[in-house]
């Protein structure tokens, strides 16, 4: 860890790992970041992309009611690819630890396309 800029660490857990760590700056668009985690109970070092809603500019791969998705790629070398389209209106260290915690407590993490609904749903 010595050659890393120890500005880009944050949030470091109890047990001395850090939550995440910017590969970009944090006023791009998408930011990019990484993780550790769990992917079907076994340790992944998550490679994320991270963009607002009214940000992207894809092809939406869900069901208009959905107001965002995760799109999780395959495992390379212990990364994973996620790609998180989140209904958020601006991304800030805060929502990128919540980004974290959510994808590390999400149950029913698969590979491809998750499509889920946002703050505003009933």
């Amino acid at each position: 860890m010595s050659t890393e800029d120890p500005a880009s660490l944050r949030q470091l857990g109890r047990d001395g790992r850090a939550a995440w760590r910017l590969l970009g700056p944090l006023d791009s668009c998408p930011v990019h970041f990484e993780f550790p985690g769990l992917f079907e109970q076994r340790p992944v070092l998550w490679d994320a992309w991270l963009w607002p809603r009214s940000a992207w500019q894809g092809a939406w791969p869900c069901p208009a009611s959905c107001t965002q998705f995760m799109r999780i790629g395959p495992e390379q070398d212990g990364r994973r690819r996620i790609e998180l389209v989140l209904d958020l209106d601006t991304i800030d260290e805060r929502r990128l630890l919540m980004t974290c915690i959510m994808v590390r407590k999400y149950r029913r993490l698969r590979e491809g396309v998750i499509c889920f609904h946002g703050r505003n749903s009933t």
